[in-house]
């Protein structure tokens, strides 16, 4: 995706979720909201950072992972404000806001604790969203039934956010399953993922699960062993985090040509077809039921269960 598609998309989307903003202010009496990204925190007695993840109503207006920022949107739909702390310093690396998201915004820099403690204190009309519990008054139950049932209808930015980090996740498991064909350690497969991706464990929107052969049959497997193992099978649950929004891609693969081998095709295979029959107007109880009975079936067929 260019970069000029890129700032239309989010463009669009801010100047459609403001509107929005607008009449939720305007419904629930207050002269606007105030979303937080959240605080950074540490570990105990230490200086250094525990990792940071933006508040997920923050996202929406400003997909930046990093503390002490704040969308500001008036009920008279003003152009939003977008308090920025900045304080550069010899310890820590500011990188710049994306051009793509300060275009949409009066960007304010806060260079000071004092300063922020005035500019949040000039909003107390205001309803605040966010993790922090200080600042402001927090947005009632109510309106944020609202904003959560809106986070089920993605805009077409939204929509491409989740393609892009779909796209870059599976670069992740074409060379995280050709480490497993190698023969790879448990860790020597998620160096793979992360390679494919071009990316950290901090890009990650979850720990990935890599477990091989019984290890698969954990839930939230979350140790990758350095050490060589039978590897007949391999369960890897990854994803990759773009703009705010995740991929989470499941795939499990078997080494030999046996039953476990015909299960994964079988159940690939009725994945897929449930996956054709999805429209706009998918019952999705049903649906969900539709995959349950498929599942049962497969393991009838399979004589794994009677």
């Amino acid at each position: 995706m260019s970069e000029s598609d890129l700032s239309q998309l989010f463009a669009d989307h801010l100047a459609a979720y403001a509107r929005q903003l607008s009449e939720l202010s305007r419904t629930h009496r207050v002269d606007g909201l105030v979303f937080g990204s959240g605080e950074a925190q540490y570990f105990f007695e230490d200086d250094q950072q525990l990792p940071f993840r933006a508040d997920h109503h923050f996202l929406k207006t400003c997909p930046v992972d990093r503390p002490l920022l704040y969308t500001v949107f008036s009920a008279n739909h003003e152009r939003p404000t977008l308090l920025y702390w900045h304080q550069p310093n010899h310890w820590e690396e500011t990188p710049e806001l994306p051009d793509f998201i300060t275009a949409c915004y009066d960007v304010k820099e806060v260079r000071s604790g004092e300063q922020l403690k005035k500019e949040l204190g000039a909003l107390r009309s205001y309803a605040f969203v966010g993790s922090e519990t200080h600042i402001g008054t927090p947005a009632t139950e109510p309106l944020k039934v609202i904003l959560n049932t809106w986070r089920t209808q993605k805009s077409a930015f939204e929509v491409a956010a989740v393609q892009q980090a779909n796209r870059i996740a599976l670069k992740g498991h074409q060379l995280a399953e050709e480490a497993f064909r190698a023969g790879g350690t448990e860790l020597e497969i998620f160096h793979a993922y992360l390679k494919g991706c071009t990316a950290t464990e901090r890009d990650m929107p979850y720990n990935p699960i890599i477990a091989c052969d019984e290890k698969g049959a954990v839930l939230h497997y979350q140790v990758k062993r350095p050490q060589r193992v039978p590897g007949q099978s391999l369960l890897i649950d990854a994803g990759y985090r773009c703009w705010g929004y995740a991929s989470d891609i499941t795939r499990t693969y078997a080494r030999q040509k046996d039953v476990f081998h015909s299960l994964i095709a079988a159940i690939d295979a009725m994945q897929q077809n449930l996956v054709e029959s999805i429209s706009e107007v998918t019952d999705f109880p049903k649906y969900h039921q539709h995959a349950r009975q498929g599942v049962a079936s497969i393991l009838v067929e399979h004589k794994l269960v009677d």
